[in-house]
């Protein structure tokens, strides 16, 4: 059998939703790199690739708990993180129930060689085919999932919200989940905000870290000198999101629901009017309400007692001390680089809450939903599904 070669991923090739990956293996055939036909040089721009949920597949009914015990089994050798099934194609190349689907799994970093990889796969996939899912190939990926400092109640509901505008609420939610490229502010009253960078840690520490501009923790230290946080400092704390970006959340979204009230009573009251008069009247029947519009009253329904679970939980964090994500640890000077000429040395790190972090866990998907056990500690512990 002729091995494929490992790769790089460019980060332009994920969106950021999904974990970055540094090499992959994977049972079907070669990776190829895919070309973006739409864009003005297809031949040297490539197309990003996304993943979507599983929706219709034989394996939904067929993934269990049999299943995954086994996958485990399989897996006791590896330093794996997590796997699920999911369909993954090229962004912007719908329909995307085809996009093809792989079972996922992803190791830690340099735990696994090529031929390892490839026994390991090559089992997963021969113990898919005797559970009679015969269209999905397995795919191996270095990459590792965690929870970051936020709020995990408001990351919970975003976890189980899956109605018709399910993108819509989670996008107005953004700047108070943790990704980077969101604002940060000082917990305290000082005025000013910036914008959250990368998630780093340092070589023999346990901490872990987001990158920031100094100007934007600056406070009232002076800027030509740098200040590393010791046993004498005053703590100095910042919290997600400042009370605009708050509201202006808290404020998206209560439109939206607003938009679905009106929607709701119209559809609804069509529906009460045919059941209750029209359905009698042979001259009405024209006035049926029709499938669509009923189930889309479903929908509003549904999407409506989200938002309002999510509302809910924004409004018992209006104060910024329950947003608190860490303290300042470290702020260079502001000066120009030594190092390259013209650009301006301006960097901070801010420490994050560890009390706000989960232990990194084990997670399925299937069909948009996630299934956690959070006490499974052991690589070789039964995984079960709620």
């Amino acid at each position: 059998m002729e091995m494929p070669t490992f790769r790089a991923t460019p980060i332009d090739e994920f969106n950021e939703t999904v974990p970055l990956s540094s090499c992959a293996f994977l049972t079907l055939y070669p990776w190829i790199k895919p070309r973006d036909e739409n864009a003005w040089q297809p031949e040297s721009t490539q197309a990003r690739k996304e993943y979507k949920t599983i929706g219709q597949h034989e394996i939904v009914p067929k993934w269990s708990i049999d299943l995954t015990e086994q996958i485990v089994g399989l897996l006791e050798a590896s330093a794996w993180n997590y796997f699920f099934p999911i369909r993954i194609g090229i962004h912007g190349n719908p329909p995307h129930d085809a996009y093809p689907l792989v079972l996922l799994i992803a190791i830690e970093k340099d735990s696994l060689c090529w031929e390892e990889a490839i026994t390991i796969g090559l089992a997963c996939r021969h113990l898919l085919r005797e559970h009679g899912v015969w269209d999905v190939e397995v795919e191996i990926q270095e990459a590792r999932r965690c929870d970051l400092a936020a709020s995990a109640e408001l990351e919970a509901l975003v976890e189980s919200t899956t109605g018709y505008n399910r993108a819509t609420t989670i996008g107005y939610l953004s700047p108070l989940l943790p990704y980077p490229g969101h604002s940060i502010t000082y917990l305290g009253k000082q005025p000013g905000e910036g914008t959250l960078g990368l998630y780093v840690r340092l070589e023999g520490d346990d901490s872990i870290y987001g990158l920031t501009c100094g100007h934007v923790v600056a406070g009232n230290q002076p800027s030509e000198a740098p200040y590393r946080f010791g046993p004498e400092s005053q703590p100095q704390y910042h919290a997600q999101g400042s009370m605009g970006t708050f509201d202006d959340c808290v404020d998206k979204i209560e439109t939206l629901n607003q938009g679905y009230q009106l929607e709701i009573s119209r559809l609804s009251a069509k529906k009460q009017r045919w059941d209750e008069f029209y359905c009698l009247d042979e001259d009405k029947q024209h006035l049926c309400p029709t499938e669509v519009e009923l189930d889309r009253l479903d929908a509003y329904e549904k999407d409506f007692a989200d938002n309002e679970g999510v509302i809910d939980v924004l409004r018992g964090m209006e104060d910024k001390s329950d947003r608190r994500i860490g303290q300042l640890s470290f702020r260079s000077a502001i000066e120009l680089s030594r190092r390259r000429k013209g650009y301006l040395k301006d960097w901070a790190l801010i420490e994050f809450d560890r009390e706000k972090f989960h232990r990194p866990q084990r997670t399925l998907y299937t069909s948009g939903k996630m299934l956690r056990n959070p006490v499974m500690d052991q690589q070789s512990a039964p995984l079960t599904i709620d």
